[in-house]
């Protein structure tokens, strides 16, 4: 693996993650699905779906998900292919559509 190559693919994956807010967003769809667990009403179960709305368009159309293959390589070397763009939608939209009746098991997995 080129270092500099390396090095260019973890300032672009630092600045999706920081740009589109991707931490701050599934956070706050973690705190949604744990107010739900805690106590369900009209108000938290909004907030659950407006938290996950704002995950989903903040890794949706991201800088990684247009990778070439050879930085899509280095992010598989590094570990991180499953933490970023389409892929963590697809991940997080998994956890949710297998747990829709268990928000407290979706929630643990989030965590």
């Amino acid at each position: 693996m080129n270092a500099e190559r390396l090095h260019i693919v973890a300032l672009t994956l630092r600045q999706e993650i920081t740009e589109h807010n991707v931490v701050g967003t599934l956070q706050s769809l973690i705190n949604s699905l744990q107010s739900i667990v805690q106590s369900s009403n009209a108000s938290t179960q909004h907030n659950l779906v407006s938290s996950r709305d704002a995950f989903y368009a903040a890794v949706t159309d991201t800088p990684s998900d247009s990778f070439t293959p050879a930085w899509r390589q280095i992010l598989v070397e590094m570990g991180g292919e499953e933490l970023f763009g389409k892929t963590l939608k697809q991940r997080v939209q998994q956890i949710l559509a297998d747990n829709q009746m268990t928000p407290g098991v979706a929630h643990q997995q989030l965590a």
